[in-house]
């Protein structure tokens, strides 16, 4: 799996196990709906970024973006 997905689901709160070409990612005694839901904006956060460092800079694309995932 990505190293930034994987990276992202840490900081989501999961933990990984297996191997680098194939990593379970694990829910363990927490909210799942929750977790999920911090992963999905951490992704959001990511891709609101990389648009905006493509264009230099905070643009129409990387707030199109953050304002729909209610990312900050």
């Amino acid at each position: 799996m990505d190293d930034l997905i994987n990276e992202l689901a840490v900081q989501a709160g999961a933990e990984l196990y297996g191997s680098k070409e194939y990593t379970n990612i694990i829910v363990n005694d927490q909210d799942a709906d929750a977790l999920m839901r911090k992963f999905a904006r951490l992704i959001a956060a990511e891709c609101a970024e990389l648009c905006a460092d493509i264009d230099g800079g905070e643009n129409m694309f990387s707030r199109a973006i953050r304002e729909r995932f209610g990312v900050e």
